[in-house]
């Protein structure tokens, strides 16, 4: 807790008993409510933060659009956990991600199995990292595949 907040609680019992001239005293030289500052700040951090998940959403939307995945409609249930990949990993491991998407046949419904990765499969935290690592790279495939028929 700030010591603007302490020294509000303090003085609250003040700011009843002699009116608004008491409130005066907790403003900044300045008269600015530090408080009111604070929570701007804290404010516009959250709305850039939101507009940064909104952008990862939206280039996901380019990238399945581009790939053949599912398109959600709407962003908002998966905002969270893209918030949280954007902490793990910022917006450009989110980029690396969706080109590393982008380049796997197999995340892109190339399988046997007719799986294919839309945003609830990628936004959690252990498929989102597996891919990130190259997990699910087509030279790995390939690479695997050939040490099977013992083509190495």
């Amino acid at each position: 807790m700030s010591g603007w907040h302490t020294y509000t609680r303090l003085h609250q019992k003040k700011e009843k008993e002699e009116g608004a001239d008491a409130r005066a005293d907790l403003f900044a030289p300045d008269g600015v409510d530090p408080t009111a500052a604070e929570d701007t700040a804290k404010a516009r951090r959250k709305e850039a933060k939101r507009q940064e998940a909104k952008a990862a959403f939206d280039l996901y939307v380019e990238t399945a659009q581009r790939c053949g995945l599912a398109v959600p409609v709407k962003p908002e249930p998966w905002m969270s956990e893209i918030a949280a990949r954007l902490r793990e990993a910022g917006i450009d491991g989110w980029k690396q991600m969706l080109a590393a998407v982008e380049a796997s046949p197999f995340l892109c419904g190339e399988n046997d199995r007719g799986f294919r990765a839309d945003l609830d499969w990628l936004s959690k935290p252990k498929n989102f990292h597996k891919v990130l690592s190259g997990k699910y790279a087509d030279s790995k495939r390939r690479a695997s595949s050939k040490l099977n028929r013992g083509v190495f």
